[in-house]
């Protein structure tokens, strides 16, 4: 039996890592696990105060007392619980209670089928990876985006360039810092992390300064742009603060910040326990505009530890862009539903590959059959706390 005290939960990203964790763990190692996920996110907002959270909370109580129950309090206020074997009395306590609670709400609600859910794991791994998603600001943006509930953002008018450098100066991009986990598949089938990738939240960074518009829309304008927003990142993690603790990590920067007085501070800030534990994420446009900059930048890193990572290939593109001496150490591309069809290209090298958006089974699958270890997406997450399993 686990215990847990809803009352003293905060609405963090630790949940959302930790029911990721779960869920890749089902996944690879084929655990079957029952749930129930109860969707507070959906109540109106007559419906939605936090009274009501903790009411609602309480009611799961009874599901805490089956086998190994873990429960997950997401960032959105929806919840999670999962446990080992069907529920039984346990599970029919719980939804009782919150159908009584329902109930005496006065607002038209949503169908029941949508706010308090059943499923079984590792079948239901697609739709808990969506609403771990749809729990997190940024991801719910873009989601929405992409179901058409918003335009699509547009390109920015190069007429407001100038502003636009000019508040990019002046802005604090710490808070548009993300950190997204690249792990390794263990024999066991558990995740472990190796380093996380650091780069900035584009989408809210735009969303602050040119709202309606985007700032990848145009790759010339990104590229113009990386020029400042380079440099000012690896000028907040030359802070002490930021590296005397920090695990290893990549940096996405374009060929010319290699050679730039703020990678040189940067460089000379490094601990020791971080040097030769850091890698380079270079995009194949930079690379192609100058090979020359590309192969001297490449040296110049290595020579003091970094390991180079090209990112944003397709499949189609891996066989274009050598691994070793030549070219960089690792190379990073995004599953597409398509690849399910094909292998890997003949003659790479699957152990120093990075499959990014295993955001779902399939394309774990498809990762692990081609022979890939090294992962990057919400099924990649390191399994936060092996103990709910």
């Amino acid at each position: 039996m686990s215990a847990f005290n809803f009352s003293a939960w905060t609405s963090t990203a630790d949940a959302a890592d930790s029911l990721a964790g779960v869920v890749q763990s089902c996944v690879t190692t084929a655990t079957e696990r029952h749930g129930l996920s109860l969707r507070l996110d959906l109540l109106p907002p007559s419906c939605a105060k936090p009274h009501h959270f903790r009411l609602f909370r309480a009611a799961l109580d009874p599901l805490l007392e089956a086998d190994r129950a873990s429960a997950f309090r997401l960032p959105n206020e929806a919840v999670v619980v999962i446990w080992r074997g069907p529920g039984g009395h346990h599970l029919d306590r719980a939804l009782a209670v919150i159908r009584h609670l329902l109930a005496d709400l006065p607002e038209r609600l949503p169908e029941w089928e949508r706010l308090a859910e059943t499923f079984r794991l590792p079948e239901a791994a697609d739709t808990l990876l969506g609403l771990i998603a749809a729990s997190e600001p940024a991801s719910r943006a873009g989601a929405l985006a992409r179901d058409g509930a918003t335009a699509p953002l547009g390109a920015i008018d190069p007429a407001l360039l100038p502003l636009l450098e000019r508040n990019l100066v002046q802005a604090d991009l710490s808070s548009f810092i993300r950190r997204r986990p690249v792990s390794r598949l263990e024999e066991s089938g558990r995740m472990a992390r190796q380093w996380e990738e650091r780069g900035l939240a584009f989408g809210d960074l735009a969303a602050m300064l040119v709202p309606g518009r985007s700032l990848t829309a145009s790759p010339w304008l990104l590229h113009y742009l990386s020029r400042i927003l380079d440099r000012r990142v690896l000028a907040l993690l030359t802070a002490p603060d930021e590296l005397r603790e920090a695990p290893p990590f990549a940096l996405t920067l374009r060929v010319e910040s290699l050679l730039s007085a703020e990678f040189l501070r940067f460089d000379r800030a490094l601990p020791a326990g971080l040097r030769g534990e850091l890698l380079i994420n270079l995009r194949p446009a930079d690379i192609l505009a100058d090979p020359a900059a590309f192969r001297f930048a490449r040296e110049f890193a290595r020579a003091r530890g970094y390991r180079i990572v090209l990112r944003g290939l397709s499949r189609a593109l891996l066989a274009a862009f050598p691994l070793g001496p030549e070219g960089a150490d690792l190379l990073q591309f995004r599953f597409q539903p398509a690849y399910a069809e094909a292998g890997l290209p003949r003659g790479i090298d699957a152990r120093r590959l990075i499959l990014a958006g295993v955001d779902g089974p399939a394309a774990l699958n498809w990762g692990r059959a081609g022979g890939i270890t090294l992962f990057k997406g919400n099924l990649a997450r390191p399994l936060v706390a092996a103990a709910m399993i």
